[in-house]
């Protein structure tokens, strides 16, 4: 089995979605989390662009679908191609070389990875080391660091993934054992040693919720224990603004409670958006400037 970065991404999600993944099952949907692939997707493919502006044209490899090493003396970029060691695969979203400081020296490769989030989390970090252990073992180097760049501003952080060995080693090694075993870990729990499935394994957002991030007052959907109205959100969301934008504009909410608002949102979205049209205004409309919540 090979274990490629999509499935390590879906192992910090849900353990057992990750072992479904490997059989080859395919989850029915979920509007919310085809909207962040989305996003990354033209986050990626805007940042990578930027980086394209900076390189010569023949020293960018692009689109190569190489399963081996990329070839030092011709790449200062390369993006959008597969690099693979063993059972292991990651597919880069760029690799930039560093020339060698000095006689004696090797050049340097470095993975980088975008998300569209402005926060990280250790999951990202470890997703760029992942691609870094790949790299090191196909280039048989040392990959020291890579980069994320993030956010609206393509912010740039560097990660040392030296640092990072053991636990992607770690990471693989129980990944590796899940995929061995002949069934999948059970939904409601996959082990002490492995992150909770909780929310995420059923693809429908409304009956995986072990939550409440939206009540139903009269006629008004609010954010559960607040008086901030769903439509707030959901008027940003269509604006195009992160869920990270979200929280700023109301510091009251958590990540957690605009993501949850969000997927309830969608996986209800023909319910609620007929009651908003039975009202006498539209989501938009219920939302005074600057972002400020009107009292329903």
């Amino acid at each position: 089995m090979i274990m490629t970065n999509d499935l390590v991404e879906t192992f910090f999600k849900c353990p057992t979605k990750c072992f479904l993944r490997s059989c080859g099952e395919v989850g029915t949907g979920n509007a919310y989390a085809d909207w962040v692939r989305t996003k990354n997707d033209i986050f990626r493919i805007e940042g990578t662009k930027r980086l394209v502006t900076e390189v010569a044209p023949d020293k960018c490899a692009i689109g190569a679908q190489a399963m081996g090493s990329p070839k030092p003396a011709q790449m200062a970029l390369g993006h959008r191609f597969a690099v693979q060691s063993q059972n292991l695969q990651c597919s880069c979203h760029a690799v930039q070389q560093i020339p060698a400081a000095g006689r004696g020296r090797t050049a340097q490769f470095v993975p980088i990875r975008f998300v569209f989030r402005n926060k990280l989390n250790r999951d990202d970090k470890l997703l760029v080391a992942f691609d870094a252990r790949v790299l090191s073992e196909v280039l048989r180097r040392e990959v020291g660091f890579g980069k994320i760049v993030h956010g609206e501003n393509y912010a740039t952080r560097k990660v040392k993934t030296s640092a990072l060995v053991g636990k992607v080693r770690k990471l693989t090694d129980k990944i590796g054992t899940l995929l061995a075993s002949p069934s999948p870990p059970d939904l409601g729990g996959p082990g002490p040693d492995l992150p909770t499935c909780g929310d995420v394994c059923n693809d429908s957002a409304q009956g995986a919720m072990s939550k409440i991030y939206v009540m139903k007052v009269e006629d008004t959907y609010r954010v559960a224990g607040t008086r901030i109205s769903l439509d707030s959100l959901v008027y940003l969301y269509r604006e195009g603004i992160s869920p990270e934008g979200m929280v700023e504009s109301y510091p009251t909410l958590t990540l957690e409670q605009v993501h949850g608002a969000l997927a309830y949102y969608l996986a209800n979205q023909k319910e609620i958006d007929h009651t908003w049209r039975g009202r006498t205004q539209s989501p938009s409309a219920s939302i005074k400037s600057h972002g400020e919540v009107t009292q329903n």
